[in-house]
């Protein structure tokens, strides 16, 4: 959904994606993405 989005996506814990599917940011990078990652 984030790639078709007008605006900016955000992600409040990603602690779940790096468990459940590893590959998730650089796929999404290869797909087109801009991911930024903020420290809370």
């Amino acid at each position: 959904m984030g790639l078709a989005a007008e605006h900016a996506l955000t992600v409040d814990d990603s602690g779940m994606i790096a468990t459940s599917f590893p590959d998730f940011f650089d796929m999404m990078t290869r797909l087109g993405a801009t991911i930024e990652v903020k420290d809370c």
